[in-house]
């Protein structure tokens, strides 16, 4: 029952709980751990994440009673960030990975090439669009230069154009307004293209999207 509760107490204070000697503790002395297992001692310190919200506690116990210093409620508090934060870690991956497998899944549901580059302009993203239409697969394409798909006679240029939308406050433009675009599949036969450009800052870093 929560009202004898060893860890309810520590989330509903939000505080440590040290019991030295539990069987001196009238909260305590119907909990059943303490009157089936005899339990001697308890430490608990919530676990606390970085929006403040308790989750519940890391505690310590042992059949008998100690002693527990203001050491060791440091060093439980200190050991209760690191679970937290690794808790929280594990959250934020999972997260990101089912944010990655959804956006994985449209990409590939698309007929049309969507291809990534980075400020390098290599390519970081290659849909399954991409591999049909370029003849790559994306362990081919992905970490090579975007020249990798152009005909050699665009590539300067493909670059200055890159460049310029790089440094332009613009996020989205068509490509191939004033010029012609043409794509080069892995057998080396060129193709009429049609594409448009697309720009994220993440930091320092900029990814273009084609």
């Amino acid at each position: 029952p929560r009202d004898i509760s060893f860890c309810t107490h520590v989330v509903d204070s939000r505080q440590p709980l040290i019991v030295k000697e539990v069987s001196k503790d009238p909260r305590f002395k119907n909990n059943p751990l303490v009157q089936k297992y005899g339990f001697g001692f308890y430490a608990g310190f919530p676990l606390t994440t970085s929006k403040g919200h308790v989750l519940g506690s890391l505690c310590l116990y042992d059949n008998k009673p100690r002693e527990f210093s203001e050491r060791d409620i440091q060093l439980l508090g200190l050991f209760s960030e690191r679970a937290m934060a690794h808790l929280e870690l594990c959250r934020e991956l999972e997260r990101i990975r089912v944010s990655e497998a959804r956006l994985s899944g449209i990409l590939d549901m698309a007929y049309e090439a969507i291809i990534s580059i980075d400020d390098a302009q290599q390519i970081i993203l290659f849909n399954k669009g991409a591999e049909q239409i370029f003849g790559y697969s994306q362990d081919e394409a992905v970490g090579q230069p975007i020249d990798l798909l152009l005909p050699e006679r665009f590539r300067t240029l493909h670059h200055s154009h890159i460049a310029g939308f790089a440094a332009s406050p613009g996020t989205a433009r068509p490509m191939g307004d004033r010029r012609e675009i043409c794509g080069r599949r892995k057998n080396g036969e060129e193709f009429p293209a049609e594409a448009s450009i697309s720009k994220l800052e993440v930091g320092s870093e900029k990814i273009f999207t084609v």
